[in-house]
């Protein structure tokens, strides 16, 4: 089609709406997988190598972690590579251009080494009963860091938000064990999945908003004293990289974070008609 931005030409296809917004929803997903992946990577240090009475909290929060990123980490994995096929349309189907492979080159990683519904009951099923709950209070007490780092200017509503997030996390959990106790164990796991998901998009919109405060930081210091929010942006790369370090996680805290909710809805309303159905 016609281009918006040059009158006359083509249009590059990151003209349009919809292939920008599935960029971001590619880009803000795999920034909140990799800062997901890489805390992980610090607590397994911190649990091996760090001080002796920090050690047994870090494994507690590793513990936590593994089983949300391996089968959150490879479901997204997944839904990321069809958006790259998405994105170039027809033609991203094609084996001209390497997506179709990457596709089908992700999918293993949900059914490797146990399928994804295996980890999500080793969560639900062991690691939140393990130690009677202590390994869910260590993870609930880390999730307040910002009760001790106060976010500023646009970040203030963007904590806020995903605080709502954190709280109905927290309901979910409760949630899930009344279930149990209602419905035995069948009742408890059946929605193990859609735990672990929410718990994992609180997750990852966390540590992006933990890296979105230092990105802060850097990027006030980069535009005071410049002529315009433009011009720094034009060929600045670093400039780039935070400015897009705060647009990620601005578009992660209230255009993928919302998908939760309907996670959150499928465990409250705790439906058992997959345990009674004929299949």
């Amino acid at each position: 089609g016609p281009s918006t931005v040059h009158p006359g030409e083509k249009a590059l296809i990151i003209e349009f709406p919809d292939v920008r917004r599935m960029l971001m929803q590619m880009k803000a997903v795999t920034e909140g997988l990799r800062a997901l992946m890489y805390t992980t990577a610090w607590y397994t240090d911190m649990a091996n190598h760090g001080p002796e009475e920090s050690r047994e909290k870090y494994q507690d929060l590793l513990d936590l972690h593994i089983p949300i990123c391996k089968s959150f980490g490879t479901d997204q994995g997944s839904e990321v590579a069809n958006l790259g096929i998405q994105v170039l349309g027809g033609v991203g189907f094609t084996k001209d251009f390497p997506l179709e492979q990457n596709v089908r080159d992700q999918k293993i990683g949900s059914i490797y080494e146990g399928t994804n519904g295996i980890q999500a009951l080793d969560l639900v099923g062991r690691k939140f009963n393990t130690k009677n709950g202590q390994l869910l209070k260590v993870l609930l007490d880390e999730l307040c860091w910002f009760d001790q780092h106060s976010p500023e200017g646009e970040l203030k509503g963007w904590v806020a938000e995903w605080e709502t997030y954190r709280m109905l996390m927290q309901e979910c959990i409760v949630s899930l064990k009344k279930t149990g106790e209602a419905e035995g164990k069948d009742g408890y796991v059946l929605y193990a999945v859609n735990m672990l998901d929410l718990m994992g998009d609180v997750l990852c919109c966390f540590y992006l908003l933990k890296q979105a405060v230092s990105a802060q930081k850097k990027w006030k210091s980069m535009i005071d004293g410049t002529a315009s929010q433009a011009e720094l942006l034009e060929d600045n790369e670093e400039a780039q990289f935070y400015w897009n370090k705060l647009r990620t996680t601005e578009f992660y805290v209230w255009s993928v974070l919302p998908r939760a909710l309907s996670n959150a809805k499928t465990i409250k309303n705790a439906n058992l008609a997959p345990l009674s159905a004929c299949l």
